[in-house]
């Protein structure tokens, strides 16, 4: 298996400054480009969030006052709530400005469909059941994903802060590249898209083929992402397999579907990028400060406050709804 080349060096940096309506702060990221280390990161396999977090100064100069994102860890939760949780974070967003970085995990193990994605028919709901996975359709785009060993990160904040969807897409998995090497994995942003170059097509698994700019391990995905914009916010979420496999997925879809999984040695996990499967507690913290470090944010702990947790009890009855799961 080849190794996927990273990105040509571009002539100059990306500029993924956060911006802000209504006020002049910007700040130049700690990151320079996708494909490469980045100028201030450990060396790879560092290994270590809490050394890695203390390099986000240059030649030693502290660096100026960064905005603060709100940092959440979530227990195991069902996959509605988790849904719904994203959905109410990026309602705040839309409504205050804040910006939230989220990190979650699933109980039961759930399969997602993409909010677009032809669901109905083509999924066996009785063997589903059976197998003990929980069905919900996401806000955001893409394609169905199992989710169950993974780490999931979500992130709400203002649509243009970085630029828009396109560029914060990029933004994102720069942080998330950076956060994957200080692990050990040696991950990489898949080229700009071709001219020519075939669509990912919107049905079958999530894993199955990377989109551009997505991340991948020797030229398989290791990280699954989709974007929504609501209200002035942009959300983005996606999941990083810590073992396993999407065949359990292939086992509940109609005729011909087991083919589209049976593409999944496209599917990395990071126990077979690292020998060994890593704890969530271990890999969360490397993720949450190259959020910080590449976009200039200063994390602070909390949880959802009353507001949301209504908000999230509200959009719970809409996701749960098979009006809405099944809707195409």
């Amino acid at each position: 298996m080849s190794h996927l080349n990273p990105p040509a060096r571009p002539s100059r940096e990306p500029d993924l400054r956060w911006q802000f309506p209504g006020s002049p702060w910007t700040r130049p990221p700690v990151a320079t480009h996708l494909g490469d280390e980045l100028v201030t990161g450990p060396s790879r396999g560092a290994g270590s969030a809490e050394r890695s977090c203390l390099l986000a100064t240059r030649g030693g100069t502290p660096a100026p006052p960064a905005p603060s994102a709100r940092l959440i860890l979530d227990p195991p939760l069902p996959g509605a709530v988790n849904m719904a949780t994203d959905v109410a974070l990026a309602l705040t967003t839309a409504r205050t400005g804040r910006i939230t970085i989220r990190f979650y995990r699933w109980a039961p193990a759930c399969l997602s469909f993409g909010r677009n994605q032809p669901a109905a028919g083509r999924y066996d709901v009785a063997r589903l059941a059976a197998l003990r996975v929980d069905v919900v359709r996401r806000p955001t785009g893409g394609r169905a994903v199992l989710h169950d060993d993974e780490v999931t990160y979500a992130l709400a904040f203002p649509a243009r802060a970085l630029g828009g969807p396109r560029s914060a897409f990029l933004a994102l998995h720069a942080a998330l590249a950076r956060g994957l090497r200080s692990l050990g994995v040696d991950a990489h942003a898949v080229a700009a898209e071709r001219a020519g170059a075939p669509r990912v097509p919107l049905a079958g698994p999530c894993f199955a083929q990377p989109a551009p700019g997505e991340i991948v391990v020797h030229g398989r995905k290791l990280v699954g992402s989709a974007q929504a914009r609501i209200g002035g916010a942009l959300l983005q979420h996606g999941s990083i397999l810590l073992s396993g496999s999407q065949q359990r997925a292939a086992e509940s879809e109609g005729s011909g579907a087991p083919a589209q999984f049976a593409a999944e040695p496209s599917t990395a996990t990071l126990e077979e990028c690292l020998g060994h499967r890593p704890r969530w507690d271990d890999v969360v913290p490397e993720l949450a400060c190259a959020f910080g470090l590449t976009l200039g944010l200063a994390r602070v702990p909390d949880a959802l406050d009353a507001v949301e947790r209504a908000l999230v009890s509200e959009q719970v009855a809409r996701v749960r709804d098979p009006a809405w799961t099944w809707r195409r």
